[in-house]
Formats: structure tokens, C-alpha cells, sequence
């Protein structure tokens, strides 16, 4: 018995890793961060026309991407700044309805692998 609740316990805990942390502030579009690397990250802040998003080390420790989905009234633009222990990296990107820009951070670099537009 013990054994099998070790067993639930860790499918639990591995299957709630791959899910993304996501912020729902609208749904005109959708931007994916992903984190290949959580060292000296103090926080992630989202910039819009209309709002700033941000999060702590502590909000995005357990999580390996980020969806922030937001609305903007026609073309804008959106910038996404990691803060650092040691410095602070920022992207900012073009944006229209249903765009869907892909982000990623891997070795204190943070690179677009494109927007797509979904329909």
C-alpha cells in the first residue's frame, strides 16, 4: 500500500510540472515563455499599451512555461523583461490580434522562435 501512494504521489507531482503557468488577462493574444534555465531569475515582468504583468522568482519556481494571454486594441506591442542576479534581459515583440509569439530563456539569452497567428 505504502508503496502504491509513493507511486500516485510522484505521477502527481511529474504530471503537474509540465503544466504551464498561465496568466489570463484577455484573449487577443497568447505569448509563450519558456524557461530552459530558473537560476538568479528574480522576476518576469509583461509590458502592454495598457498593463504590467510581473511575477516573482517564487510565483515561477515550479514551472517550465509561461502563458500570458492579453488584449490589445488593434497593433501593439509587448515586452517581456527577465530580471536577473546579474542583469536584466528584455525582448519586445509585435503583436496583432491572434498573433502568438514563442519566447524562450536558456542561458541568460532570451530568444523568439517566432510569432505564429492562430485562427
Amino acid at each position: 500500500m505504502k508503496y502504491f501512494l509513493f507511486l500516485m504521489g510522484a505521477f502527481l507531482l511529474t504530471s503537474c510540472a509540465d503544466d504551464p503557468l498561465v496568466i489570463d488577462n484577455g484573449n487577443d493574444v497568447e505569448l509563450i515563455l519558456d524557461l530552459k534555465d530558473h537560476d538568479g531569475i528574480e522576476k518576469i515582468e509583461f509590458t502592454t499599451r495598457d498593463e504590467i504583468t510581473s511575477l516573482n522568482h517564487t510565483q515561477i519556481a515550479d514551472y517550465d512555461q509561461i502563458i500570458y494571454n492579453f488584449n490589445i486594441l488593434g497593433e501593439d506591442a509587448v515586452s517581456t523583461c527577465i530580471y536577473t542576479d546579474k542583469d536584466t534581459i528584455c525582448h519586445a515583440e509585435y503583436v496583432e490580434l491572434n498573433y502568438k509569439p514563442h519566447l524562450v530563456f536558456e542561458d541568460n539569452e532570451l530568444t523568439s522562435k517566432g510569432s505564429l497567428i492562430r485562427y
